[in-house]
């Protein structure tokens, strides 16, 4: 075997397992409200947004960011209305009239919504995860992972979500092929 076809042999099942999604973490997002909902997701590559009528699922595949700054979220939106372009306005959890919402945080001016933030972090293979109502709330929400706790909110009172920026609310998840779920209105 000549030294290019022994290259060849070794690296590829290297970029194969490369090409896979390594490093994907997937995320449920369910709704089990006796109405519509219109999750957001906001990440600092592009963000994005959704309907989900009661009892449907989004399935996602979010990677871990490449800035330290790795804060993302998914919310429930409330009482929207979009048109065939994807804009328009939602009563709760609005990010700027659109159906598929920007890179981060582009919603807090808009009406309350419950926010289900996470970081993705895989130099440490730990995730860190919760649920904050600091800026109000809209929708009741669980928010869990495949290897850790599961974190409920059922009113703007939760005891388990951030009422303040200094709570100490955050839940870690870790060890390989973790997984989070978000059920709206558990």
């Amino acid at each position: 075997m000549s030294a290019s076809s022994m290259f060849i042999v070794v690296l590829l099942p290297l970029f194969a397992a490369l090409s896979q999604g390594a490093g994907a973490t997937s995320f449920s997002v369910t709704n089990q409200c006796n109405f519509v909902v219109w999750p957001a997701l906001s990440d600092q590559q592009e963000g994005g947004g959704t309907q989900l009528n009661p009892g449907e699922t989004w399935n996602l595949e979010l990677f871990p960011p490449v800035t330290n700054n790795g804060a993302m979220a998914i919310w429930p939106r409330t009482g929207c209305d979009f048109n065939d372009a994807g804009s328009g306005s939602c009563a709760t959890g609005d990010c700027d009239g659109r159906l598929s919402c920007s890179p981060f945080f582009s919603f807090l001016h808009s009406p309350a919504a419950t926010l289900a933030g996470f970081f993705l972090d895989d130099r440490s293979n730990t995730d860190f995860y919760d649920i904050d109502v600091i800026n109000g709330f809209n929708v009741a929400m669980d928010f869990s992972c495949s290897t850790g706790v599961t974190i409920r909110c059922r009113d703007a009172g939760c005891p388990e979500a951030y009422q303040q920026p200094d709570d100490a609310k955050t839940q870690s998840c870790s060890g390989d092929n973790r997984s989070f779920r978000i059920v709206f209105c558990p």
